[in-house]
């Protein structure tokens, strides 16, 4: 099966998914932005006053926060289950196992899409300024995106083999919510605070990648970098799991 089949089966299986979960309802996906849009509401009133922010940044900053970390941790937590998942395909059709993977991204694509609906509800509201470099998105979109995919394959793997692993990284992404800036702003760190902790944090890169353009910034070099140095480093390890295991891991399941 060439690489454009794999990847047309991926996006049919995520369509597939999608219907099946939002079936007989009126709204569908969009329930995620409404869900998202009440948390995100609660967090301006209680932290944006703890922090007395500024409505114009900080709530900008938490809608967009809650719709990536939604896409980027649920890229991880859904590799987990996403050989286990398809094992009556699996076992009755010879397909690659980068199909179900493929599944993963796609699924989550189409949900970032229609949770950032949102968006020009806040531009409207709170009058942002829009200027070209939101262009920038839909490239950080797709680096985020390619980046990410190693980590579905060694997980995917992992938690295929040893079913417990799938709570680790249920409790891990847990973890990193409260370490990221997803409803804390960088401002709000005291000036004595190590730094290099954010820096260390993957999921914070991610996260500026694809936040920093839609409120009219342009994302760091670090963040580009490390962004890139994950995807080769991870990469190459998955290249490696992937020719080991790919003919293997039906015995797992």
């Amino acid at each position: 099966m060439n690489f454009s089949s794999q990847i047309n089966i991926g996006i049919s299986m995520a369509k597939n998914d999608i219907n099946l979960k939002y079936r007989r309802s009126i709204l569908g996906p969009f329930w995620q932005s409404i869900t998202t849009s009440i948390m995100v509401v609660c967090i301006w009133i209680l932290f944006g006053k703890i922090f007395g922010a500024e409505t114009s940044d900080f709530l900008p900053h938490v809608a967009l926060g809650f719709i990536f970390w939604g896409f980027i941790s649920g890229i991880v937590t859904d590799s987990c289950s996403s050989l286990v998942s398809s094992e009556a395909i699996i076992k009755q059709i010879n397909i690659p196992p980068m199909v179900f993977f493929y599944r993963v991204i796609f699924r989550n694509i189409i949900l970032v899409l229609h949770s950032l609906v949102l968006y020009p509800i806040l531009i409207m509201i709170l009058g942002l300024k829009i200027n070209l470099i939101f262009l920038l998105f839909l490239p950080g979109l797709l680096l985020v995106s390619l980046a990410l995919m190693p980590v579905i394959i060694l997980v995917a793997f992992i938690c295929s083999r040893y079913r417990d692993f799938e709570q680790i990284v249920i409790n891990i992404m847990q973890v990193a919510f409260y370490f990221t800036p997803v409803i804390w702003m960088i401002d709000f760190i005291p000036r004595d605070f190590p730094t290099y902790l954010i820096n260390l944090n993957l999921f914070y890169h991610f996260l500026e990648i694809l936040r920093s353009p839609l409120v009219g910034e342009m994302p760091d070099k670090l963040n580009f970098f490390v962004a890139f140095v994950e995807f080769i480093f991870a990469s190459i390890v998955s290249v490696f799991i992937y020719k080991k295991y790919s003919r293997r891991y039906i015995f797992w399941i």
